[in-house]
């Protein structure tokens, strides 16, 4: 009797040989004819297996008769076993008719561990940005992208954007009915695009709960960086098996409404003035450096000292860094279910063992874990809804008084309370971490950036918004105030740690909307959302409480060293 476990087949030369499935990992080994321990040939996590296929059962039956091949599509590693260099691989053996019932048991026991949470052979729709990046989209998505996803049975879309706004333009129209996963083979431009056509359409709030999944193909990949941490950024083979296995993620928007013309933007990443705003597009005559180009952008702003002259006015629910930092902290503990020795997500810990399911995507599953794209924020003008103003974490706002079927809310503008916090950085003044006070705006000082963001890491080497939870229905902004060259300077390599969050010149505060007003229109004409440049007179930010998905393996975005530490931990708080 056959190990419900094993199979005996036939390998290359004829040679007999064992598949073995046991503790996560498919084990091919060659059989010794002379009773010798066998060989192993290949050793492959089942989180790698890609499809298994058995060929139909011949009309003749008889022992003797014809063999049933069976054919194994994986990721295996490349090189060395420590990292997540992967290259697809195919194995082909034979199956005797003795052991062909005992094969189709077998076959069905493997893809169910090869997908334990999530369905196989999604259908997936491709774009692919052919200028982004070096412009190798296009190579990249023919000879990678689509090979792995057929090889795992995925029905491939594939629409080759033309112009600015096209991806835009294809999720706005497209039938998305049958679409499991919008997989966008670009730079953090074309999920920017992808949300935001998603955003516009009548049924908004169903279409943007259709996955996004990034294909790192452009000079900036931040979302990939979220998700598979900075050494994996442009790990394309990972990114292609979260697009075939990624859980879904309900995350937050920020509604972004420009004026005087109220157009309406949404934003996954990041909304800048100030420095950061020559970071995204001041350097984009360097992209061919990559991502290199924002370090340089930084070391320069802050030799210019150039301050940004703006009011703000803040609906602040959390300014305490020392508890956003625990709550963080717990949170992902939560999300490992163990301690993670050494700092970081365990480097094997996406390809290797048993995916399970997260608690988000369990949320999911039960038909929770989403918002309706309304704001929880208190001073939205919402005169004539029902909605009730709401700031948990996972609550449906309004939730008996809309569907999904319709889209977004209308543009409205905020309207700020007395209990909202008002910053005016048209002053002169530096930071001086002797008298100043930390994370609270004095009168007088001057502003270096505002920058608000809904994930960790902008950049590989910029972890920006350290303790940002996926969907939890705030904003994390960030006020940095003009402070001493040397400061600054001393702190440029802190930026990939998420140690700036302890800068006592950086006001941190997680909020549910905000206006800006712009006091120097001539000095600084310009703002970005997730990277891309508009000109602006004022403009006013609310978050959509998980409006919408993104795929991660794991469920979560990738945890730095900064979440490894106990919750009570002050581990790379600098003394005062």
């Amino acid at each position: 009797m056959v190990s419900n476990k094993d199979i005996p087949v036939i390998i290359h030369n004829r040679k007999r040989g064992l598949l073995s499935l046991e503790d996560g990992y498919l084990d091919v080994l060659q059989l010794s004819a002379d009773g010798r321990r066998p060989k192993p040939l290949l050793s492959c996590p089942v989180r790698l297996l890609l499809r298994a296929t058995l060929s139909p059962e011949p009309p003749s039956a008889a022992a003797d008769g014809p063999k049933r091949m069976l054919d194994i599509e994986a990721l295996v590693q490349k090189g060395a076993k420590s990292d997540h260099h992967l290259r697809r691989t195919k194995i082909r053996v034979l199956v005797e008719p003795v052991h062909s019932a005992d094969a189709e048991k077998w076959v069905d026991k493997l893809m169910s561990a090869a997908y334990p949470v999530t369905k196989p052979y999604r259908n997936v729709l491709l774009l692919v940005n052919p200028v982004s990046g070096k412009g190798k989209g296009v190579t990249i998505a023919k000879h990678t992208i689509i090979p792995t996803l057929e090889a795992a049975g995925c029905k491939v879309d594939v629409r080759e954007t033309e112009y600015r706004k096209h991806a835009e333009d294809i999720c706005m129209n497209a039938d998305l009915s049958d679409v499991d996963v919008i997989a966008v083979a670009s730079g953090d431009g074309g999920c920017f695009e992808a949300f935001n056509g998603l955003a516009m359409r009548p049924d908004g709030r169903k279409a943007l709960r259709t996955p996004l999944a990034p294909l790192p193909t452009g000079s900036a990949c931040a979302a990939c960086t979220n998700l598979f941490g900075p050494k994996n950024t442009y790990n394309v083979l990972l990114a292609t098996l979260n697009v075939i296995k990624g859980q879904r993620m309900p995350i937050d928007l920020q509604s972004v409404v420009l004026l005087p013309s109220l157009e309406r933007r949404v934003s996954f990443l990041s909304v800048a003035v100030g420095l950061m705003v020559d970071l995204d597009i001041g350097t984009e005559n360097l992209r061919w450096i990559g991502d290199s180009r924002f370090v340089y952008g930084y070391l320069r702003g802050v030799m210019q000292s150039k301050s940004c002259k703006a009011r703000i006015k803040l609906d602040i629910v959390d300014s305490d860094k020392e508890r956003m930092a625990r709550e963080a902290k717990e949170a992902a503990l939560a999300d490992r279910g163990t301690t993670t020795i050494g700092g970081g997500t365990d480097p094997l810990q996406l390809i290797r063992g048993v995916q399970t399911m997260s608690v988000a995507s369990q949320a999911v599953a039960n038909g929770g874990g989403y918002g309706n794209g309304l704001t929880p924020s208190s001073s939205r003008n919402n005169s004539g809804s029902t909605m009730k103003p709401s700031g948990v974490v996972g609550q449906d706002s309004a939730k008996d008084t809309v569907t999904d079927e319709e889209g977004l809310p209308p543009v409205d503008l905020l309207e700020p309370t007395e209990s909202w916090v008002t910053v005016d950085s048209s002053g002169n003044g530096r930071f001086d971490d002797k008298s100043g006070t930390p994370n609270m705006w004095s009168e007088g000082e001057a502003m270096l950036y505002l920058y608000s963001g809904l994930m960790p890491y902008v950049a590989r080497d910029l972890n920006q918004w350290p303790v940002v939870r996926a969907g939890s229905g705030v904003i994390d902004i960030v006020l940095q105030r003009c402070a001493a060259r040397r400061v600054m300077l001393s702190h440029a390599t802190e930026g990939a740690s998420g140690l700036l969050y302890w800068l006592e010149s950086q006001c941190y505060y997680k909020v549910l909307g905000y206006t800006v007003e712009n006091l120097d229109k001539e000095g600084q004409p310009k703002l970005t959302i997730d990277g891309e440049g508009y000109d602006w007179h004022s403009f006013h930010v609310e978050v959509l409480p998980r409006a919408a998905t993104l795929l991660a393996l794991d469920g979560h975005y990738y945890q730095a060293e900064f979440l490894s530490q106990a919750p009570g931990a002050d581990v790379g708080k600098p003394n005062k």
